[in-house]
Order: structure tokens, then sequence, then C-alpha cells
């Protein structure tokens, strides 16, 4: 782990946590919960949900899982070019539903803020595509304790673009009868994660593990994330930027 991390950014994420309620974060090794848990249910029933799923490649913490296990699952992407990338990267893995689109509370069409392609632009901007237009203008400064650099005229490189949206009563009404059980949510969007973790259907699944950004997050809108997902029985575990839920028992602890 990060040592800036460790020492810094950690404990303040636990002060805040300790003040708002009595909670603490611990270090995570996400891959060995992951290992442990296909192990317990085996690759072809470790069902997942990923939403921004990206390129499929850049950052991606369950690239290796999909490819190495096969395992089934629905991504979601809404930036077209990007998704093309995507269908290209997982073209061999057949058990894959790949959506063009976005997580929202309606199945329509929404606006998204992207990062133009422009001259001395960072490759990973495009990666900053969010619901938020906030979330993409504070890149001006960067995030230091995240190792993000600034991207000083960023104002001038953000486009709105239409992007079409999906619901999870859409999303589940898409998925074959053998998802009945969930094991991993991953979400990456960038300061909406907190309000996918409020939209998803916790009354008729319980996803074993749920893994999501936190470093985009208002301070309130994580902790009542991490209130709702205490109270339906998750242990809590941090990393840098994301954070991991995960049902104890059920991967053997």
């Amino acid at each position: 782990m990060n040592v800036y991390f460790k020492q810094k950014i950690l404990p303040r994420i636990n002060k805040r946590l300790i003040n708002a309620f009595q909670y603490r974060l611990q270090e995570v090794d996400y891959y060995y919960i992951i290992n442990q848990r296909i192990s317990i249910v085996s690759p072809s029933n470790f069902r997942f949900i990923q939403i921004g799923a990206y390129d499929g490649i850049s950052d991606d913490q369950i690239t290796n899982f999909i490819q190495n296990y096969n395992i089934p699952g629905i991504l979601l992407e809404p930036q077209i070019d990007v998704y093309n990338k995507l269908v290209e990267n997982y073209s061999k893995q057949k058990n894959l539903i790949l959506l063009n689109c976005a997580l929202s509370t309606i199945c329509g069409e929404s606006d998204f803020f992207t990062i133009k392609d422009s001259v001395g632009v960072p490759s990973w901007a495009k990666q900053a595509a969010s619901f938020h237009k906030d979330n993409l203008l504070k890149l001006k400064y960067g995030i230091p304790e995240h190792g993000i650099p600034s991207i000083p005229n960023i104002e001038n490189l953000i486009q709105n673009i239409p992007v079409k949206t999906i619901n999870f009563d859409g999303i589940f009404a898409l998925l074959p009868s053998a998802f009945e059980s969930i094991e991993l949510l991953q979400i990456d969007a960038e300061g909406y994660d907190a309000e996918i973790i409020e939209m998803f259907p916790f009354h008729k699944i319980i996803p074993t593990i749920i893994r999501f950004e936190h470093m985009h997050l208002k301070n309130n809108d994580y902790v009542h994330a991490l209130k709702k997902l205490k109270s339906l029985g998750y242990s809590i575990l941090t990393e840098k930027s994301d954070t991991v839920a995960f049902i104890s028992y059920r991967i053997g602890c």
C-alpha cells in the first residue's frame, strides 16, 4: 500500500468515519476476497455487474479474473469510442453482455460530460467522464493525494455528449435466468458511485462483494453509503481510491 496513503489519507478517512458512526476502515486485499469467493462458488457461478467498464483494460481491477476464469457478467460503458475498444478487448470472452450506456434511474438518454481528445491532454483523462461536470473541473488543480496531476485548461476541454441510459430493472431484464445471484458489483462512476449504491435493489439481491470509487465523493455521501452498506451486513475495507464492501461469511471469514 502507498506509504503516503497509509500515513496521511487513511487516518483522515478513519477520523471522519469514527466521528460519524464509530467505524474504522482497514487495508484490503481485494484480489484475495475475489479469489476466495470464486473458489467457493466456482468461476461459472461468479456473476458480476461492472458499471463504468471503460475499455476493459485501463486501471481495471477485474480484467484478469474475466480473462483467466471466464466469469459471466454484464458491463456498462457509455462512451461509444471507448465501448468499441471494450468490445474488441473482450472479443474472446463469450460469457459477457456489453452495453453502450450509462446507469441511471431511467431508461432513456442523458447528458454526459467527457474530456475532448486534444494535444497535451493525458491519455488517462478520458476515463474522467461523469454525469457531474464539477468532478471534471476539479482536475484543473489535480488530486495530489491520489496521484492525479492537474490539467490547467480543463474548462476548455470539457464536452457534453448525449448517452443512452439504463436502470437496474432494465439490466436485470437483460440478464439470463441463471443470474439469480450477483457475486460482484464493481462501480467506477466518477462521483456517481454513492447514487448507484442508493438505487441498487438490495431488497431483491445482495451482492457478495461491492467495490466503488470513493475519491470523488463528498464526505456526507460517502458516509451515508457506508452506513447503508453496514446496515445490510457488509464489512467495509478500503484502498487508496476505492472502498470494498463484502459479506464476510460468504468468503469464509
